[in-house]
């Protein structure tokens, strides 16, 4: 069986820059089945994007386009008024690294970066900081997820991309839901 967190290390992995076909071949499955799973309508799959049609969207969802970034996945760019990185986000979410005892894992990417968030939540069900993990989800990451996912969706996202969207906040909401022992198994 696989557990909450588990699950939270794959959403994670969705959010960082596609570099594996197979990841994106076996993720593909993986991400219908939590779908189905989570009573979220699947779409019409046509076929499985190509590394390179997954890293082009990738790129124009959450690093480059045309008019600005449609979907940046920073949480400094929604707590911060003004739009503006490496601010007030980042320093809340350098918070929960500290409390959970961690250094953010990448060095490529800044701490407030969705795919990094995700893989701290993942963390405080594995080591049992339930406790932290809701005061992250409620004081924190479902703060500006919520808006992200609708900037995403604006952009009208390949259906990988969106229904990765549509996963992630449905299971961040009820993990947010539930009581601390019961997050293991969501």
């Amino acid at each position: 069986m696989v557990g909450t967190g588990d699950i939270l290390k794959f959403l994670a992995q969705g959010f960082f820059y596609p570099d594996n076909e197979e990841f994106i071949e076996k993720g593909s499955s993986a991400l219908l089945g939590l779908a189905q799973d989570l009573k979220i309508s699947l779409p019409q799959v046509d076929k499985i994007p190509t590394l390179l049609e997954h890293q082009s969207e990738f790129v124009r969802l959450f690093m480059a386009a045309p008019g600005g970034v449609p979907a940046p996945p920073y949480a400094s760019y929604y707590i911060n008024s003004q739009k503006l990185l490496f601010q007030e986000g980042l320093e809340q979410v350098m918070e929960y690294y500290q409390k959970a005892g961690l250094e953010p894992a990448s060095k490529s990417e800044p701490p407030d970066h969705l795919s990094l968030e995700l893989a701290l939540a993942s963390h405080m069900i594995d080591s049992g900081h339930f406790a932290l993990l809701d005061d992250f989800l409620h004081n924190h990451l479902l703060l500006w997820y919520p808006k992200f996912e609708k900037k995403l969706f604006n952009a009208g996202p390949s259906w990988w991309f969106k229904l990765l969207g549509q996963v992630t906040g449905k299971l961040l909401k009820q993990i947010s839901s539930m009581e601390g022992g019961s997050y293991e198994k969501a």
